[in-house]
This record gives C-alpha cells, structure tokens and sequence, in this order.
C-alpha cells in the first residue's frame, strides 16, 4: 500500500515522488488503503495526510476533479471573500465569518455569523487589493452559507475568527 513520503497538505495534486508502497500487514490497513501509485497520482489531497500515513481513498478528490474543484463536495461550495479584518489564515485552516452593517441601519445590531467553521481552501498572496480590503480567502461553505456571504460581502463588514479544526464544515469529497 501506499505512504505519504512528506506531508500533504490540503489542496496538494499528488505525483510520483509524493507517496511510497511499502509493505504491511493486511489486518493493520485501513479498508480503503491506496495499493497502487496510478490510484493516487494527479489526484488531490482533500484533508490533510501526514508523513508516513498509510493514503486513503477518503482522503482523495474523485479522479476526474483537479484543482480547486477537487474539493468541493455535493451540496457545498467555494465562496471567496475579502474579509475587512486583514486576517489572512493558512489553508486548511477553520473559521467562522461575521458580517456587521453600519449602526446607522439598526443601532441595536450585532455581528451575525454567516458562515460557521468554514475550511480555508486558498489565501491570496497580495497583501490588499485595490479598495484596500484585505486579501481574498476563499473557503469551502454550504450552499446556504453561501448565499449569505455573497449579501455580507456585498452590504457589510466581514470579519473572520479562527475556529476549532474539528468544528470544519461540510465532509471531504470522497467520504
């Protein structure tokens, strides 16, 4: 079966030198363990595998989806966002996203989460666009959550707050 030579990260397309075969006892593998390195190249990685790892099928896009598209699962989808705070996590990371009007609208207003602990699929590298909002994340939500973030990022101040990775939205494509 198949290990991961370094770690993979999420987002990452495997080729030949990213995983091993070795040799370990059948009883010790996971059901779906990859056996053969043509199952796992130009496939993306869609959690995290660590180094040494036996890979998994679960934590592989379906072969016919590449990039980006290699991790959105059925029934979710990859918004990006330019939040106000400048907050720019890593990929992979988690987060929750608030969305604030003006005062004026409604003083009694609060931060409403519009998006709950959300994956982090892409940061973009420029540190401020031209409106000198901050970088673009792009992350993996449902398609409510979606909606919502489209109204927030065009009527509000968005806001984005690191959160638990065990909270992570939506399952992986494959599992």
């Amino acid at each position: 079966m198949l290990v991961a030579v370094h770690d993979l990260p999420l987002g990452a397309t495997l080729g030949a030198t990213d995983v091993r075969s070795v040799t370990r006892y059948a009883s010790s593998l996971p059901g779906d363990a990859v056996s053969d390195d043509r199952d796992a190249t130009g496939r993306v990685v869609t959690v995290p595998v660590v180094a040494g790892a036996v890979l998994q099928r679960a934590q592989l896009a379906p072969a016919d989806r590449d990039g980006l598209t290699g991790l959105v699962p059925v029934g979710s989808r990859a918004v990006r966002v330019r939040p106000d705070d400048g907050l720019a996590p890593p990929v992979g990371a988690v987060v929750d996203v608030f969305a604030s009007v003006d005062a004026s609208v409604d003083a009694g207003a609060e931060a409403t989460v519009v998006a709950r602990a959300a994956r982090v699929l892409a940061v973009d590298t420029a540190d401020r666009n031209d409106e000198g909002r901050g970088v673009g994340v792009t992350l993996l939500v449902t398609e409510n959550e979606a909606r919502g973030l489209a109204f927030a990022e065009a009527n509000g101040v968005l806001t984005l707050a690191l959160a638990p990775p065990e909270d992570a939205c939506c399952s992986s494509p494959g599992s």
